[in-house]
């Protein structure tokens, strides 16, 4: 094992170890610092295997958690996306799209922890309405549309799920049975377009060692905190996301 795998190897336990507490971040917060280790041809469908093997493991322990109707919603939207965001992935000005993004991700994370901290916050978040449901609709729409060109609508994703489900372990499973659908749509274009190559295996193969640790150590921290902690986690590592986002774009070509 090379150094470069080695590194790749411990990025990847960190990131899974916030993934398997949240159910999402992972691919995200990896990215920027995978690609200066190997290329984005590379580091990108290892990710999304890592992401999919992940969501996979988890519908199976935890099926039952999943809000079926939330799923749906989101599959609904993300999916007439999802489409559009593939054919017009060459001609999307991808820079302004990441780095907007970026800045709005920061910005909903930041309202989020000053809400989540302050005492009001221990009443129960009442679920959206009206115009402001319609807005996170098409945030959904939008999602589908940046994750079909560059595999990183999540976060979109993220701020609408974090409205409509509190409690943490329906949270992640939900976020992970979307993860799972969407990554195996991506995942077969890239065994159609040949971008699994012999480097892309040798790198999963190597990595699964790592992806195992940190999903075990974020198993143990997400059975441990109360609901409150843990979405107070997600608006962090949501701010996390989005200062990497502006970073990889910033830093880009």
């Amino acid at each position: 094992m090379s150094i470069t795998e080695l590194l790749f190897g411990l990025l990847v336990v960190v990131t899974q170890f916030i993934e398997a507490i949240t159910g999402f971040g992972s691919t995200v917060m990896a990215l920027p610092f995978a690609i200066t280790l190997t290329s984005v041809a590379t580091a990108v469908p290892v990710l999304t295997l890592h992401t999919w093997l992940f969501a996979a493991w988890v519908l199976i322990v935890d099926f039952k958690k999943i809000v079926l109707r939330q799923y749906l919603t989101v599959m609904i939207f993300v999916l007439l996306g999802l489409p559009i965001g593939m054919w017009a992935v060459s001609v999307l000005p991808e820079a302004t799209l990441r780095l907007s993004l970026a800045v709005f991700m920061i910005a909903v994370s930041i309202n989020g922890m000053i809400r989540c901290f302050k005492k009001e916050s221990d009443s129960k978040i009442s679920p959206p309405q009206g115009a402001k449901r319609a807005f996170l609709y098409l945030l959904l729409f939008l999602g589908g549309i940046i994750h079909g060109a560059f595999s990183t609508g999540g976060p979109l994703v993220i701020i609408y799920v974090t409205l409509v489900i509190q409690e943490k372990g329906s949270f992640r499973a939900t976020m992970c049975s979307v993860w799972f659908s969407l990554n195996t749509i991506i995942l077969a274009r890239f065994l159609i377009t040949g971008s699994f190559t012999s480097e892309v295996t040798r790198l999963s193969l190597i990595s699964l060692p790592f992806l195992l640790a940190g999903v075990l150590l974020g198993i143990w921290v997400h059975k441990r905190i109360s609901n409150k902690q843990f979405t107070r986690f997600v608006y962090i590592v949501l701010f996390l996301s989005g200062c990497f986002l502006a970073y990889s774009t910033l830093t880009s070509g």
